[in-house]
C-alpha cells in the first residue's frame, strides 16, 4: 500500500525503494499504523520541496 501511495503522490525516482522499506519497517516496529508512514513521507516530501531537493533522503525522514 505504501509503495502505491508513493507512485501516486511523488515523481518517479524521487523516493528510493530502500527508503520506502525503511519507513515501513520503522512504523511496523513502533505503531503499525500506516497513516504514520504516510505522514512521514508527506513531511519528508514537503521538506525536500522546500529545500529544492528532487529526491527524498533518509536525512529528511529523520529530521
Amino acid at each position: 500500500m505504501l509503495q502505491q501511495r508513493v507512485q501516486q503522490a511523488f515523481r518517479p525516482g524521487s523516493v528510493p525503494q530502500e527508503l520506502i522499506e525503511e519507513i515501513a519497517r520503522n512504523v511496523a516496529e513502533t505503531s503499525g499504523d500506516c497513516r504514520q508512514a504516510l505522514h512521514t513521507l508527506l513531511q519528508a516530501g514537503r521538506k525536500a520541496d522546500r529545500d529544492g531537493n528532487t529526491r527524498i533522503s533518509s536525512e529528511l525522514v529523520d529530521s
